[in-house]
């Protein structure tokens, strides 16, 4: 793990420069003068400073979370008695290693273009092998492989700051993912959706820095003395001086031909300025990586209609990330495969996702009696399903 010596002190950096200057060396396509690392680790440090993005982050993370799942043979292939015990056994795997719990790592993948986890599978009598360990890659260890679709491991040296570019040992003992939103565009291209939000994390990091500084200065009122023309210098000084201490100790003596006055600060006009900065700054982070900005609330005009298309587009960015975790799933699941029985007879099992859509059983049950009273006939069958309910059998007891 490369640790970066610029945020060792420093929770962001406070110039653009030197992200510049980290931009450009990821960007090299030259691998003499390419070097990732000091981008990648700006990458972590946004999602730890900025809650919002942590929040969008994670409700990308938690959202496959709710879809069912099944492993099974490839549904064109006829399973055999003993291919159905082998099903059990790597679904009993499977669980007892917590392989669902890669669903983070594999988010992370699409979130920061690159995400690699070492499985260590050990051999046990009730389990057949299995994995017992699980060991993620620091994201400043990883870039993408120019010779392949893969990724290559960033060794770096803990008494200097060079490295080494290797190609993983073992790579059929890791889960890879890779993700690249300007493919097409920049097929060399790291940092994904995080890199594309870095500006406005920064932005938004500064803006608080400058607007903290502007309240120290201008938060208190400001003090002001009126005095006759053509006072001397020895009368002036006194007055500058008890300005001085009215402004620290806040009490001060003056003659009675000096007119002290407040001119009260402009407060109002520079909060809502930073405060619309902000909210617009999140609006973009929002699209960027939800694909819509209606997270916490929407507008009174055209509201439903709104959301109804946002939806549809957020329903889009799941879609995409099940399919790279079902990908991801069937590297596991082929490894499995593998060491425990050899070469599949046809093909290997495949991780899927129910993707089909909740049925509102309470607003069907409503349709269903309303077609009833209609006279408008139904299938038996389709009622049952509609309503969340099994079919009873003739052996079954029914009320």
């Amino acid at each position: 793990m490369y640790n970066n010596p610029e945020l060792v002190s420093k929770i962001l950096p406070d110039t653009i420069g030197k992200v510049k200057d980290w931009n450009k060396l990821a960007n090299y396509t030259e691998l003499q003068y390419r070097d990732v690392r000091k981008l990648m680790s700006l990458m972590k440090r946004i999602i730890e400073c900025d809650r919002y993005l942590f929040g969008l982050f994670q409700t990308r993370k938690l959202a496959i979370l709710g879809f069912d799942y099944k492993i099974d043979f490839p549904t064109e292939f006829q399973k055999s008695a003993s291919e159905e015990k082998q099903l059990e056994e790597i679904r009993l795997r499977y669980q007892t290693a917590k392989m669902r719990k890669l669903g983070d790592t594999i988010i992370n993948g699409r979130l920061f273009g690159m995400a690699a986890v070492r499985l260590f599978w050990t051999n046990k009598t009730a389990y057949g092998t299995i994995v017992t360990k699980k060991q993620d890659y620091d994201l400043t260890e990883l870039d993408i492989d120019f010779d392949s679709d893969g990724l290559v491991f960033i060794d770096t040296n803990k008494n200097s700051e060079t490295f080494t570019r290797k190609k993983f040992e073992n790579p059929e003992g890791h889960i890879f993912i890779r993700y690249n939103p300007m493919s097409g565009i920049d097929q060399y291209y790291v940092g994904s959706i995080a890199r594309v939000n870095m500006i406005y994390c920064l932005l938004k990091y500064w803006e608080f820095w400058n607007w903290s500084k502007n309240n120290e200065k201008f938060a208190d009122p400001l003090i002001y003395a009126l005095y006759k023309t053509g006072s001397d210098k020895t009368q002036v000084q006194p007055i500058l001086e008890g300005l001085a201490k009215l402004g620290t100790d806040s009490y001060a003596a003056f003659s009675d031909n000096v007119k002290i006055n407040l001119l009260e600060a402009m407060r109002n006009s520079s909060a809502e300025a930073h405060k619309a900065l902000i909210d617009q700054i999140n609006t973009e982070m929002a699209i960027s990586v939800l694909g819509q900005q209606l997270t916490t609330e929407i507008g009174k005009v055209g509201s439903f209609a709104a959301a109804k298309v946002a939806n549809f587009v957020r329903q889009d960015y799941l879609y995409a990330d099940l399919l790279d975790s079902q990908d991801a799933n069937d590297q596991y699941l082929i490894a499995d495969y593998h060491l425990n029985y050899g070469e599949p007879r046809n093909a290997y099992p495949v991780f899927t996702y129910n993707l089909d859509e909740k049925e509102d059983y309470e607003s069907n049950a409503r349709i269903i009696a309303e077609l009833k009273m209609a006279g408008v006939p139904v299938k038996r069958a389709e009622v049952y399903t509609k309503t969340g309910f099994t079919e009873p059998s003739l052996e079954d007891a029914v009320i």
